[in-house]
């Protein structure tokens, strides 16, 4: 039976080989998380953001012609959503 020693170069080459295995798991597991977490952020933040609106835009529309164009900017967002800024006045 042959035994091996901790200081060969066998067992550099095995303990090498199992560090990079662990360091490229822990790598794709940070990777993959920090996606998940940040799309799950991203749909939640939308879904306030947007019955935020839906109540916003209810104050809004009681406001008269001149102004709802004074205390109101809408911009369009990239996603194709847009947003409204209120001033009060």
């Amino acid at each position: 039976m042959t035994s091996i020693r901790f200081g060969g170069p066998m067992f550099r080459k095995l303990l090498l080989t199992a560090l990079v295995l662990i360091l490229a798991a822990v790598a794709l597991s940070d990777l993959l998380l920090t996606r998940y977490t940040a799309d799950r952020e991203t749909r939640n933040t939308e879904m306030r953001l947007s019955a935020q609106a839906r109540i916003l835009a209810g104050e809004l529309a009681a406001l008269s012609g001149p102004a709802k164009r004074r205390c109101s900017a809408t911009r369009w967002m990239p996603s194709g959503r847009s947003a409204c800024l209120i001033c009060v006045v």
